[in-house]
């Protein structure tokens, strides 16, 4: 499968162009699924060229064309572009609000697609300067919690002999 992270910044600009000069024609022809798809690469290419701008103009123009002839997973990855794009722009809830909805979609997909998909999410997150997972904090008893431990034990030792004559 072809990846358009793996391209140099001048295979980048070649593709770029390319898919700029195909006939309106020929994107006439294409199904829903592939115009969206097409326009689904063109906005991620955007995007990696520091683009977000021009990557949402370019998504908002292609999803009418996926959201309704593509599957589930193809309308989640096309959206997780979108969620780039708006965390890119400093959009962090909008980002924020899309990625938790495609997080549920991709969590059924095929094991490739999933991967793929989620370190793309993962990537949105940490644009918008969250991150994905947990951390563990460590618990410690400090000697002042131990010390009034053992005043108030003493205490109710010491009232217990008072009082009763005996240890409780």
């Amino acid at each position: 499968l072809w990846e358009p992270r793996r391209l140099s910044a001048t295979g980048l600009h070649q593709v770029l162009g390319f898919i700029r000069h195909i006939p309106s024609a020929a994107l006439a022809s294409m199904d829903g699924v592939g115009e969206g798809r097409a326009h689904q690469l063109l906005a991620h290419i955007e995007l990696d060229r520091g683009r977000p701008e021009a990557a949402l103009a370019i998504l908002e123009e292609g999803w009418p064309l996926l959201e309704a002839s593509g599957n589930p997973l193809e309308r989640a990855q096309f959206r997780l572009e979108e969620a780039r794009a708006l965390a890119k722009l400093g959009r962090k809830e909008e980002a924020a609000t899309l990625a938790m909805q495609i997080s549920g979609i991709i969590a059924d997909a095929h094991t490739e697609d999933a991967a793929r998909s989620y370190a793309t999410l993962a990537e949105v997150y940490e644009e918008m300067g969250s991150a994905v997972g947990y951390r563990t904090v460590p618990w410690e008893l400090t000697h002042g919690v131990l010390a009034a431990g053992l005043l108030l034990a003493l205490a109710a030792g010491t009232v217990s002999l008072r009082f009763t004559s005996r240890l409780p």
